[in-house]
């Protein structure tokens, strides 16, 4: 059974669900910049959780914001002549190039903020209405903290030792941990908003960042979430305060658990543009990592704990990953004489049941990816024996590489080759018999015809594997 940690209550605790539907809402990127690798850590831990769930037999609807309208995002649209949807359109699309190339799979949906204003508004005003929000002199509306009375259930704030009142309001978006005050809901237009404003009922003006969430997952969700996940910086303030608006709102559990991934270091240091330590995926690129690479880093730590990324690991990572790769490869186009052993057969079967019952109890304690990578890592040690030693033929081999398309399921990390056509299987065996028969000359030649056209031959007893010279790509 899957036992999840849920941060409400600090504990480890069994996931069930009544209907079979889990309803999962992740907090996506704001969309002012290239996303960093400490973001993409988040997402990636996010991915494992909806393809195991997906694994698991549940139905998955799961949601990723996109906040297109924020603090942040207006400051650098001044410095712009574009429009705001050109602006985060740019980066909106960045993002979805970078989730492709880590494999994330598709969210059920992608809102953006600046489609739900209407319903924020409404969101508000059923706020207002019930005593939890109230209107300022300059017209923007605050959320009253002090009248929801489970502020703090998340992040087990110790209101005695916060910092109380001050200006009694906080107009940003993010604000101190030290601070507990009254937060903003909507914003009242000031001129540093330039053109960025809508006029409603409210006024003229914006939402805060925590209404925007808050709405958008409720919208697409209902009012209460099987999961709520977000990095560990999102706990306080943020999902905190998504809490007291959404159960003030709706007087319902806002999420039965919250799952928050750790910071990720750089060189034991955290990330930041001033120390020279910050990355995107495309910087990686630039110096010839895959980003894949990048991806089995982040699952080779648990999400719960923190992660220090150096070059040097995500190098250890690159090689194993073309090893792996390599191996598939070669299980694809694996060419034996050797003749079906059932024996052996049935013995490689109980191995790839084991593994992959091993990897699955691994992950349903807690998503416990280190271990269930090291259960992968036994296997393809185990799967290459049987390949170099040539002791399996055909029919196992394909056993082999169903156990890690199954695998890979769950992680989406390999690489998965296309056969060779008929007329290359063709000249491949005949390289073999003229090689079998001692003739090297023609052996040697039909070698160098087909390392011309990007193949590369291993032999093995009994036969041979050959893969596409790019899957043994260096490190360069």
């Amino acid at each position: 059974m899957l036992k999840l940690y849920n941060d409400l209550g600090r504990k480890k605790e069994v996931f069930k669900t009544l209907d079979q539907i889990v309803r999962i809402y992740s907090c996506g990127p704001t969309v002012y910049d290239y996303v960093h690798i400490g973001n993409l850590r988040t997402f990636a831990f996010e991915d494992l959780l909806v393809r195991f769930l997906k694994y698991k037999g549940y139905n998955v609807i799961h949601v990723r914001n996109l906040t297109d309208v924020d603090d942040k995002i207006i400051k650098a649209l001044n410095n712009s002549k574009k429009t705001l949807k050109e602006y985060t359109d740019f980066y909106i699309n960045s993002f979805f190039e970078d989730c492709k190339k880590l494999r994330l799979q598709d969210s059920s949906y992608y809102p953006r903020a600046t489609e739900y204003i209407d319903k924020m508004v409404d969101f508000i005003y059923d706020l207002i209405r019930k005593g939890f929000a109230y209107k300022s002199d300059d017209g923007s509306v605050y959320f009253k903290i002090s009248k929801f009375k489970d502020y703090g259930k998340l992040s087990k704030l110790n209101k005695k030792e916060l910092k109380l009142g001050g200006s009694g309001r906080i107009n940003s978006d993010e604000y101190s941990k030290e601070e507990l005050n009254d937060f903003v809901l909507w914003k009242a237009y000031t001129p540093k908003d330039g053109k960025i404003f809508w006029n409603t009922k409210l006024g003229k003006g914006r939402p805060g960042w925590h209404i925007e969430c808050s709405v958008m997952s409720t919208s697409l969700l209902g009012d209460t979430l099987d999961i709520h996940s977000g990095g560990e910086d999102l706990i306080f303030p943020h999902h905190e305060n998504e809490i007291a608006q959404s159960e003030a709102h709706s007087g319902k559990q806002f999420s039965r658990f919250w799952l928050h991934s750790r910071h990720l270091l750089v060189n034991s240091k955290k990330m930041s543009k001033s120390l020279g330590n910050f990355y995107t995926l495309r910087d990686l690129e630039k110096q010839n990592f895959f980003p894949l690479a990048l991806k089995l880093l982040f699952l080779s730590a648990h999400y719960k704990n923190q992660l220090n990324f150096t070059f040097d690991s995500l190098k250890v990572m690159q090689k194993n990953l073309i090893d792996i790769n390599l191996l598939i490869a070669k299980l694809v186009n694996y060419f034996s004489e050797t003749e079906f052993n059932e024996d052996i057969h049935n013995k490689v079967q109980e191995k790839s049941d084991e593994i992959i019952k091993n990897i699955k109890n691994a992950l349903d304690n807690d998503l416990n990816s280190p271990l269930a990578l090291k259960y992968v890592y036994d296997y393809v040690s185990y799967a290459n024996s049987l390949v170099s030693g040539g002791t399996i033929n055909k029919k196992t081999a394909d056993l082999i590489l169903d156990a890690f398309e199954v695998i890979d399921t769950i992680f989406g990390l390999f690489d998965f080759p296309e056969k060779v056509k008929e007329d290359l299987e063709n000249k491949l065996w005949e390289r073999y018999n003229a090689r079998k028969s001692k003739d090297f000359k023609t052996s040697d030649k039909l070698r160098k015809e087909l390392e011309s056209m990007g193949y590369i031959i291993f032999d093995i007893p009994n036969g041979f594997t050959v893969v596409k010279n790019q899957t043994k790509k260096k490190i360069k």
